[in-house]
Parts: structure tokens; sequence; C-alpha cells
């Protein structure tokens, strides 16, 4: 008799756990189904999350909503990214928010604009004071076409002369980084250097660097140019109205080909190619080539 006692206790307390995992289990499910529950609020709003990170990490250029054609009050932001597409020009990519209970749209390009999260109740952007000083892209994401590679090595190095244009109401500047087209050679390991000089009346570098960076060129992958971004650390305010030069090098290293930077034979107003074949010394130029390049920075006021 009481092996039968607890044998019916046991079978009911399986018979109340399995009821109460069904239970949980249906829960579940129809939380999955109800588009307003929180399960399905939260999964959303991470897959949202993971699409605008997706696209910040590839942007090129990043700028405010542009006020026309989007609505006042509108809080968005407008990237440009590299050619995804068969063609080769960079696209447009958009995000718009309209105000609380508003979807989150994203439009590329032309395209209608669709929704990337629905009831959004926030949606916050602060930009920094950072912003883009000048660029030139010709809007590919491998060699092709007229773009060349040129080759980064102990005595081969390259430049790129750039004259940004302020308002009158700039007094000074500094660079905060820079962007370069750029593709490994091979297995390579190394340390690409990349500083901002003045510029001579020739337009290429002199003087000593008046700001600095550099990158891993382990980093930079080595079957296709991609964008390389490169943080700088400026020692001193730069002067509105004069032109710099980006100059890019290796030492160390060794004497192969440590990786190439992308250039086109294409005239840029305020800007130029130059090159050296020793080292930061005995430069060239010629205006009527430039490299693929963004210089991004801050101003004062």
């Amino acid at each position: 008799m009481a092996e039968m006692v607890i044998s019916c206790f046991v079978v009911g307390l399986i018979g109340l756990t399995m009821a109460s995992a069904i239970t949980l289990a249906m829960r579940c499910a129809a939380s999955t189904r109800d588009p307003s529950s929180p399960y399905v609020e939260v999964v959303a709003s991470r897959a949202a999350l993971d699409v605008v990170s997706d696209d910040m990490k590839a942007a090129t250029k990043i700028e405010p909503l542009a006020v026309p054609p989007w609505p006042s009050g509108t809080v968005g932001v407008t990237l440009t990214v590299p050619a995804r597409g068969a063609d080769t020009s960079p696209e447009t990519i958009v995000y718009a928010w309209g105000g609380p209970g508003q979807s989150l749209m994203r439009q590329y390009n032309n395209n209608a604009a669709v929704a990337v999260a629905d009831n959004v109740q926030v949606f916050n952007l602060t930009f920094s004071p950072e912003m883009l000083l000048m660029d030139r892209d010709a809007g590919v994401s491998a060699p092709g076409g007229n773009v060349q590679k040129y080759a980064v090595t102990n005595s081969n190095w390259v430049g790129e002369y750039f004259k940004p244009t302020f308002t009158s109401s700039v007094t000074s500047f500094k660079v905060t980084h820079v962007k370069l087209q750029m593709q490994r050679n091979g297995t390579s390991t190394g340390t690409v250097s990349v500083g901002i000089y003045a510029a001579a009346s020739t337009f290429v570098p002199f003087g000593s660097a008046l700001a600095t960076g550099s990158l891993d060129i382990s980093t930079v992958s080595s079957t296709a140019a991609t964008w390389a971004n490169v943080p700088m650390t400026t020692s001193s305010a730069l002067t509105p109205g004069t032109g710099y030069v980006v100059v890019i090098g290796t030492s160390g290293a060794p004497s192969g080909c440590i990786g190439s930077v992308l250039y086109d034979p294409t005239t840029v107003p305020n800007a130029g190619f130059c090159n050296s074949t020793t080292g930061i010394q005995n430069w060239t130029s010629n205006s009527a080539q430039s490299l693929e390049f963004y210089v991004y920075g801050s101003t004062t006021p």
C-alpha cells in the first residue's frame, strides 16, 4: 500500500511538472505570435540594432539627416558606404525616425524607405564635433578600372596633398583620423605609418610630422582593397587656407612590399598625388593623380 501511495505521488509530481512545462511553452509560443509582446519587441530591437550597427561600421561618411526632403523634426542620419551592387558608385543609406511610436525607417539609395523596427519610443543620435575635411572616392571596393595600386616599401612612400576649405569663422583645425583604400601584400606583417605634414610650394611634404598614426598591416585584407581607418594623434593646431600632405610609408619591415594604397588618374581640386623612392625624402608631385582617401577632423571654433 505504501508503495502504491508513493508511486501515485511520483506520477502526480511528474504530471504536474509536465503540465507546468507545457503551459510555459504555450505562453512562450503565444508571446512570439503577439507582435506587441515584450519578447517580440526585444528580438526586433536587437535585429534592428544589428542592421544599423553593420551599416555604421561600413560607413565612409556619416552626416546628419537632410531636411528637406525629410520633414523638420525627424531624427536620422545619412551614411555613405562602399559600392555594394554591380556598379562602382558609393551607396547612400538613410535612417529616419519621426518620433515616439513611429517606425525606424531605412532607405537604400533612392529606393522606397522600409521599416526596420516598429513602435520605436526612443532613437537618439549624438554627432561628435568630427567632420569630413576632404576626400577622394572613386567608388570602388577592389582594384579595377583606372584605379591603380602603389606598393609601399621601406623606400617607396606615397603622399596626398590636400587643402580643405572652411568658413571664415574657423581659426584652426585638427586631423582626427584618415581612411585609405589599402590591400595587404600576401602574408606581409609590419606597421604602416601615416603622418600629416606641412606642404611645400611644390605640394610635397616637408619638416616634421604634425600628426601621426599607425596601422597594423595584418588587419588589412590581402584578397581585396578595403578602407583602412587610421586614428591620428595631433600635436598642434593646423591653419585654415594652408595645404598639408598625408604621408604613408613603412620602416623596420622587410624591404619587399608590405601592402598597397589605391590611387587613380584624376585631377581633384586642392588635392594631388606625390611619391618618393627614398623614404621621407626627394618627393615628386603629380596633380593629375589622387589617392583614394578620406580626411576627418575637428575645427575651432
